[in-house]
């Protein structure tokens, strides 16, 4: 213990006493965070809701879609097409004689893909939005152009790997397809933000 007026190296807490400044003048230190049993460093981490999923700087402000809404987005998206291509066909005037040729496939395959390409670009589809579902960034903007086209690429390879691209939302955290995963992209609940 020092008396009054006698320069003291500690305090009682741990802290440095007075120091010198630099300039010949001696003072007491300002206190530091870390040392302030009221700063924020020495609050208790927050505590979880039960069941719910943690979220980090990259995961986008909705919650994840859960996987059946996405499967009824996706053979509703599939009706819609397949309509639109009847429709075509039939106004066309098209007679294929029964079998398909490989030119109807590839231009009816074509027509899928850009059918995706224009609604994923701007984070919607006709499926989705009947099931309340979106497609976008980290950051919960729409994909844009080059993300959706990263998208269609991907879901062109998915069957070759035999579905395991689609079903791998069934175990990824953040319900990713590998689809979703090349384009940078998630499927959000669009109707209620977390």
């Amino acid at each position: 213990m020092t008396s009054e007026g006698e320069p003291s190296t500690t305090s009682g807490q741990g802290r440095p006493g007075i120091r010198w400044g630099g300039d010949g003048a001696l003072g007491r230190p300002e206190p530091r965070p870390q040392d302030d049993p009221t700063s924020p460093l020495h609050a208790p981490p927050p505590v979880p809701e039960f069941g719910r999923r943690r979220t980090t700087a990259a995961d986008p402000p909705y919650p994840y879609a859960p996987i059946w809404r996405r499967c009824a987005a996706f053979m509703l998206d599939a009706l819609i097409k397949a309509s639109i291509l009847v429709v075509i066909l039939f106004v066309g005037g098209v007679d294929t004689g029964g079998t398909p040729t490989s030119s109807l496939i590839l231009i009816l395959d074509l027509f899928s893909r850009g059918y995706d390409l224009i609604f994923w670009s701007q984070g919607w589809s006709p499926g989705g939005l009947a099931f309340g579902l979106r497609i976008v960034r980290e950051d919960g903007e729409p994909p844009g152009w080059w993300r959706a086209l990263r998208r269609v690429i991907g879901s062109l390879l998915v069957p070759i790997v035999f579905i395991i691209g689609y079903a791998w939302a069934l175990w990824d955290r953040r319900r990713q397809t590998w689809h979703d995963k090349l384009g940078g992209t998630f499927v959000v609940l669009g109707d209620r933000p977390r």
